[in-house]
């Protein structure tokens, strides 16, 4: 689409054409969404309120991304005569805009943060058996002490 600028007076009349910018050609996207995968996370997801979910390959290709509370992105383009299609919670753009308890413009796959849990424990423990602190047969007991 060709993005030109014009002057325009105060009747709204075109007075001259000042510029244009003639379209260029970006660079080549593939994407790696499997949506079988995708709805089927998506229905794994149904009963959660605030969560996300993500699927992705060994080499770091998303194969699923879930974010909830989720609502629907027409809602933003398509103005207020617009009638959702899904069973979303969110019917108008408003329900979106003013919910600050489950924040739903927060995209918690990508933008949330959140403390280390259990992957963290993976590198605690590398560190503990190469410094020779613990052996292949340590544990914990019911008050967290090392054995």
């Amino acid at each position: 689409m060709v993005s030109s600028l014009f002057e325009i007076n105060a009747q709204g009349n075109t007075t001259r054409k000042l510029g244009q910018q003639d379209p260029i050609s970006g660079e080549n996207i593939t994407l790696t969404l499997d949506a079988k995968l995708q709805q089927a996370v998506f229905a794994a997801m149904l009963g959660v309120k605030k969560g996300a979910a993500i699927v992705s390959t060994p080499k770091g290709e998303i194969l699923a991304l879930i974010s909830k509370p989720s609502f629907d992105p027409n809602l933003f383009t398509l103005g207020e005569g617009y009638k959702i299609a899904s069973s979303s919670e969110y019917l108008t753009l408003s329900d979106v805009l003013m919910d600050g308890q489950s924040q739903p413009l927060l995209n918690r796959a990508i933008g949330g943060t959140y403390p280390p849990g259990s992957t963290f424990k993976l590198i605690v423990a590398s560190a503990g058996l190469k410094n020779k602190i613990i052996d292949e047969n340590w544990q914990i007991d019911d008050t967290g002490i090392l054995k």
